[in-house]
C-alpha cells in the first residue's frame, strides 16, 4: 500500500512537471507582444487611423444621395379631384475648390495616422518594460522562496539535532523550544515566499495576456552583467530615439495643418451640384373620372461659386487661436524635453548607484555565508548559544535578500534606462 502511494505521488509530480513550460525572457516578450491587451487596444486604434487616412475621408470625392417623395392632393369644391405624384431623384455634390482642405486634411490624417503607430510603439515600450520587471520579480521571490528554504532546513536540522541533545541531557527545554521557534518560523517565512512567488507568475500571466492557470519554469538565470554608459551619449540617444518626443514632434505638425485649416476658410468655394429625377403621376382622376398618367424626367447641373466676406472675426479669431495652440505646444515641447533630461539624468545615477550597491551586497553576503558555516560548528562545539546563531542566520538571511533585491533594482533601472533612450525596442 505505501509503495503505491508513492507511485501515485511520483506520478503527480511528473504530471505537474510536465505541465510546467519553459519560459525564456524572449519568449515572455515575445508572447506579451501578441497576446497583451494594451497592445491588442492600440493596434486596434491604429488600425482606426489607418482606415481613416483616405482621399474619400479628406472630402475629395463627391456625394450622391438618393431620395424619393409621395403625395396626393386633392382639390375642387368637394374634393373630388386627385393628385398622386411620386418623385424619385438622385442628387449630387462635389466640392473642387475649398482653398485646399482636401489636401491639408489628407496630409493631416497621415500624421494622425503616424501618432497612433507612435502611441502603439509607446504601449509597447512600456509592456516590454513591464514584461521584464515582472519576470525577474518572479525569479527575484523564487530566489527568495530558496533562500527562505535553506533556512528553514538549517534551523530543522539544529531542532532535530536539538532533540538528541536534549535526550542525552545535555540540553535543557528552553534550548529545545528556541530551536522549535525559529525552525517554525522560517517554514512560515518559506510558505508565504512561495505565495509571493505564485502571486507573481499570476502578474506575469497577465501581462502576457495568459491565463492564470498557465505555469511555467522561468529558466532566466538571476544576475546581470553591467554595461558601461555615457550620459551624453544617452542624452542624443534620447533626443534622437525617445518615443514620447517623436510622439510630441508629430502634434507639432498637427497644429501646423490646424492653422492652414483656419487660412483656407479665406478662399472662396467652388461646387458643382446636379441631379436627376422623374416625376410618376399614376392616378390622376379629374372630373368626369377620366384618368391621365403623365411622366416626367427632370435633370439640373450647376456650379456655386461662394466667398464669406465677413463672419464676425470668426476666421481671424481661429486663425489666431491655432497659432497660439502651436506656440503651446512649442512649450509643451521645451517642457517634455527638460522632463525626459531630468528622467535620464536621474535613472543614470540611479544605475551607477545601484552597481556599487550591488557589489557591496555581493561581498556582504559572502562575509555572511562565512560566518554563518563558522558559527553552526562554534554552537556544536558549545562556543555560542542559540541566540547567537539565530542572529547570525537572520544576518544571513539579510543578506542574501539584500543582493537579490539589489540585482533586482539594477535590471528594473537599466530597463528603464533603455526605455527612456528607445534601446528597449531594438533589444
Amino acid at each position: 500500500m505505501k509503495r503505491i502511494t508513492i507511485a501515485v505521488l511520483f506520478l503527480f509530480i511528473g504530471g505537474q512537471l510536465r505541465a510546467q513550460e519553459a519560459l525564456s525572457l524572449s519568449d515572455a516578450v515575445k508572447i506579451g507582444l501578441e497576446k497583451n491587451y494594451d497592445i491588442r487596444i492600440s493596434g486596434q486604434r491604429r488600425n482606426i487611423s489607418h482606415v481613416e487616412n483616405s482621399w474619400g475621408q479628406a472630402g475629395l470625392f463627391p456625394t450622391f444621395n438618393f431620395q424619393a417623395n409621395y403625395s396626393e392632393n386633392w382639390s375642387g369644391e368637394e374634393l373630388e379631384s386627385r393628385m398622386e405624384r411620386i418623385d424619385p431623384g438622385v442628387r449630387m455634390n462635389w466640392t473642387l475648390f475649398n482653398g485646399f482642405s482636401v489636401r491639408i486634411n489628407k496630409s493631416r490624417f497621415e500624421e494622425l495616422e503616424s501618432l497612433s503607430q507612435g502611441n502603439v510603439q509607446l504601449v509597447v515600450e512600456n509592456t516590454v518594460k513591464d514584461i521584464i520587471s515582472v519576470y525577474y520579480q518572479a525569479l527575484l521571490e523564487q530566489e527568495k522562496s530558496a533562500v527562505s528554504e535553506r533556512l528553514a532546513k538549517l534551523s530543522g536540522d539544529r531542532f532535530r539535532y536539538t532533540e538528541r541533545q536534549k535526550e542525552l541531557g545535555t540540553m535543557v527545554t528552553y534550548d529545545l523550544l528556541q530551536a522549535k521557534t525559529a525552525w517554525l518560523q522560517d517554514k512560515s517565512n518559506y510558505l508565504r515566499q512561495q505565495v509571493d512567488f505564485k502571486n507573481a507568475l499570476r502578474k506575469l500571466n497577465f501581462l502576457l495576456g495568459l491565463s492564470d492557470d498557465k505555469s511555467f519554469v522561468l529558466t532566466e538565470p538571476f544576475e546581470f552583467q553591467s554595461p558601461e554608459y555615457r550620459l551624453e551619449a544617452l542624452k542624443d540617444r534620447l533626443m534622437n530615439n525617445n518615443s514620447s518626443l517623436k510622439n510630441q514632434y508629430i502634434n507639432q505638425k498637427l497644429k501646423e495643418y490646424q492653422i492652414k485649416l483656419a487660412k483656407a476658410a479665406y478662399m472662396p468655394q467652388l461646387q458643382i451640384t446636379g441631379g436627376a429625377s422623374r416625376v410618376f403621376t399614376p392616378n390622376a382622376v379629374g372630373r368626369g373620372d377620366q384618368p391621365a398618367q403623365t411622366k416626367t424626367l427632370n435633370a439640373d447641373l450647376g456650379l456655386k461659386l461662394s466667398y464669406s466676406i465677413f463672419s464676425g472675426g470668426n476666421r481671424r479669431r481661429a486663425v489666431q487661436i491655432a497659432k497660439i495652440n502651436q506656440e503651446i505646444g512649442d512649450i509643451e515641447t521645451d517642457q517634455l524635453k527638460h522632463s525626459l533630461g531630468n528622467q535620464l539624468a536621474q535613472t543614470f545615477d540611479n544605475f551607477t548607484v545601484q552597481r556599487e550597491v550591488m557589489e557591496l551586497a555581493e561581498e556582504q553576503l559572502k562575509a555572511a555565508e562565512l560566518n554563518l558555516k563558522l558559527s553552526e560548528q562554534r554552537y556544536k562545539s558549545g562556543s555560542i548559544n542559540s541566540f547567537n546563531l539565530r542572529d547570525v542566520e537572520i544576518a544571513f538571511q539579510n543578506a542574501s535578500n539584500n543582493k537579490l533585491n539589489a540585482i533586482y533594482r539594477l535590471i528594473t533601472v537599466h530597463a528603464e534606462l533603455l526605455r527612456l533612450t528607445g534601446g528597449i525596442s531594438e533589444k
